[in-house]
């Protein structure tokens, strides 16, 4: 999971593999609130008023024309009864008139709906073209957290760490994790191990009561003393 920068508030937050969130889930609500409900403008009247986005009259304008639209219904009253059968627009086939805006029939209704809107959309962004390419163009440059070092960096794409030493260190820790996991490690993930003997001779290790000299994955022997150890690695990198 990776950690970004909100692009409202500055705060860190959490986002989920293979989603693309810019926003932190406060900030993200607040801003699908007012992208719903806010200020439009009456085609009627001209006047501004708050409406949601298939809102185009102001109330005065648009109790008019619900006056209207009651009138043109009592006088097509005949034509439509809720339980009469019609025919749906998409597919043809009959249904039950439930309400009278009906236009088809349950299997098709649902589907219609999702054209309608994403035809809606399309429109939206083909008259907004070149605002809301700038907006994605300020969007997609995100900023993320390192999970190691808790350092703010850039990426063009999903990262986790800033540099290659964090993501070295990332990947021991996950390998640490899955050793927890299999019961062959003890100690947490992000802690190391420290040697009880430590020699401080580069290919000198404390192995089963003996100094152990190793150079370059070639096993030398095994000594009673550092000082022995390391006398035999200087000899075998003399000789070779």
């Amino acid at each position: 999971m990776r950690v970004r920068i909100c692009k409202k508030c500055g705060k860190p937050f959490e986002c989920p593999t293979g989603q693309a969130l810019y926003l932190c889930p406060k900030c993200h609500k607040k801003a699908k609130l007012s992208s719903v409900y806010r200020q439009r403008i009456c085609q009627e009247c001209g006047k501004t008023f708050w409406g949601y986005p298939k809102s185009k009259y102001c109330p005065d304008c648009q109790a008019e024309r619900d006056k209207e639209a009651k009138k043109r219904y009592r006088q097509n009253l005949h034509k439509r009864k809720i339980g009469s059968i019609d025919y749906c627009e998409k597919c043809g086939k009959p249904y039950t008139v439930s309400s009278g805006r009906q236009r088809y029939c349950p299997v098709c209704a649902k589907q219609e709906t999702v054209n309608n809107i994403r035809t809606i959309k399309r429109k939206y962004y083909a008259d907004n073209k070149e605002k809301m390419s700038e907006h994605k163009k300020i969007m997609r440059d995100t900023e993320y957290v390192c999970v190691i070092c808790g350092r703010s960096f850039k990426s063009d794409v999903p990262r986790v760490t800033c540099s290659e030493e964090c993501a070295k260190e990332q990947k021991r820790r996950l390998q640490n994790r899955t050793e927890i996991k299999r019961g062959r490690r003890k100690i947490p993930e992000d802690e190391h191990y420290i040697h009880a003997h430590p020699s401080g001779v580069v290919g000198v290790t404390w192995c089963r009561g003996k100094w152990q000299a190793v150079w370059k994955k070639h096993y030398i022997g095994t000594f009673p003393t550092i000082e022995e150890a390391a006398a035999a690695i200087k000899n075998y990198r003399e000789s070779n």
